[in-house]
Order: C-alpha cells, then structure tokens, then sequence
C-alpha cells in the first residue's frame, strides 16, 4: 500500500535583532564556514545582505546575553575561530579608511582611495575615514569605545557593543585585543574580523585579518544593496 504524500513546507530560522533603534533579521541556516570570498559567495547566493561590523556586533552581544541553541552556537563560534564582518579596510599612507560591503576582486575586498574619498565627500554613510595615532594590542573595555579605529570600523554603537562584549566574564576574562596597523608606508587592503581563537586566550579579538582562514558568517534578510563584483 502507498504512503500518501503529506504536504509539507521546513521554515527557515530567522533572528531578529536591535540594531541602530531598528530591527534587523539574521538567518541562522544560511550559515557560512570557511574563506572571506566563500562566505560572501554563498550569503550574496542566498539573496542576503552581507553584515557590517557594527551589525555583526549587535548580533554577537545579543548572542551572549541569550541561551536559546543558535546563540550558543555562536558563542561558540567565537570561543573558538571568529565571525566574518564585511566591512572593509584599507590602510593607506595618511590613515585608514572603512567601507561597508566594498566590491570585491580576486577574492578581496576591492577597495581605492580615490573613490573612498569622492565617497566620503559626499557624505556617503558607508565609507569612513581615521588618522593615525590610534592604540592596538591590548586595552581596556573603556579604551576599546573610545578607540578612533574601533568608532570607524564599527561606530559608535558597534564599538559600545564591542566594549560590552569584551567584559562578559564567564568567556573573556582578559583585556580584549585589536588587531591593526598603527601605521603604513604603502596600500594593504585588510578582511575584518571579530573571534578569539584558542591562541588569544580568554580575550575578545577585534580587527583586521590579512589571509583567507576559515570563518563563520550569517546573512541578513532585505538585501537592497547587494554588493557587486568588479
């Protein structure tokens, strides 16, 4: 005898989170493990918007303020490697600029100065630009806010959460950790990241990253501005 067909439909989970006095929508099953050019293939595959520093930031604090299975998960996730963010840097001469979801190129995030500085004249929100003189390594929570990289990386509210992050005791009991150049002769062109790793010990990880490796990103839903290849 035949087994009727049931008809069925499997939902996807989707995390809504606080974000700059709104709501923004993760999707926890188009999870991505791997290179910074993988994870934004398959997000941009699966129409979804690709998270910024300060967005990733909103996600991971709500992570460890939760004990629902996703969240742990990504606590986990950031116990033990680190969570993609696709905000893009590029160290130049006379400071470092930022940009939210740059094109990418050859597997990097494809960014000139020129064009982050017409940008930037135009007041466009999603390139920022900070001198140097700013502090790495290690700092305290309190430094980490006020830290001029971390406000051009993240902004104000991100770097907030990146300082409230980094004090959460039952993971990080250390000083958290920045990871930048204080300083550049030529153009390098940097992922941004935000782990700890078990070589960074019980400390918070915020920066640069100058290889592929092997990262965790999740997709955010409403991808209006979908970022296109050069």
């Amino acid at each position: 005898m035949a087994t009727q067909t049931q008809n069925y439909k499997i939902r996807r989970t989707e995390i809504d989170i606080p974000h700059n006095n709104s709501i923004i929508t993760f999707v926890y099953d188009k999870r991505c493990q791997g290179a910074y050019s993988h994870a934004t293939d398959f997000i941009l595959r699966n129409k979804l918007k690709l998270p910024t520093m300060a967005e990733t930031s909103s996600l991971v604090l709500q992570a460890f303020l939760s004990y629902e299975p996703e969240f742990i998960d990504i606590v986990n996730i950031m116990k033990n490697t680190y969570i993609w963010a696709f905000t893009g840097i590029l160290y130049a001469p006379k400071g470092v600029y930022f940009e939210d979801n740059p094109k990418m190129k050859d597997e990097m995030p494809y960014m000139k100065e020129d064009d982050i500085i017409k940008k930037l004249e135009k007041n466009d929100p999603s390139v920022r630009f900070v001198p140097y003189g700013y502090n790495t390594e290690y700092m305290s929570p309190s430094e980490l806010e006020r830290n001029p990289f971390i406000l051009g990386l993240a902004g104000g509210e991100g770097a907030a959460k990146l300082a409230e992050i980094s004090t959460l005791g039952e993971i990080y009991k250390d000083l958290p950790w920045l990871f930048a150049f204080r300083r550049v002769h030529s153009h390098i062109i940097n992922f941004s990241a935000l782990g700890s790793g078990r070589w960074l010990g019980d400390r918070l990880g915020i920066g640069s990253v100058d290889s592929g490796g092997s990262g965790s990103a999740f997709g955010i839903i409403n991808n209006t501005e979908n970022i296109s290849k050069y």
